[in-house]
């Protein structure tokens, strides 16, 4: 599913209403996974898409990378761990594609 808001690709408008149709439209055991890349509150409302449909999801994340050796921590996405807690891990090192499912969007 392509889509961009002034149309010059895919559908025009956000990606979630063409997502969740092509995803609705798919017979749940036929394996998809969704990839998206762009802004945070894009990815987050794919996942968030995905997820109600009970797809896999990967991201990739745009996080400014100040040395991209992992020894700055500029570049931190929270996740999620065990029990409900959380932990930060480094996009240029864990990433910048990470399961959409573990990010805590909020």
């Amino acid at each position: 599913v392509l889509a961009t808001e002034d149309g010059t690709a895919g559908e025009r408008g956000y990606i979630v209403a063409p997502l969740d149709r092509a995803l609705a439209a798919r017979n749940t055991a036929e394996p998809v996974m969704v990839y998206a890349c762009g802004p945070e509150g894009m990815l987050a409302a794919t996942a968030r898409t995905a997820a109600k449909h009970a797809r896999p999801c990967q991201v990739s994340v745009e996080r400014v990378m100040g040395c991209g050796l992992g020894g700055c921590y500029s570049c931190v996405v929270p996740m999620r761990g065990d029990a409900g807690t959380f932990h930060h891990v480094r996009a240029c090192l864990a990433g910048p594609v990470l399961a959409a499912d573990q990010i805590l969007w909020d």
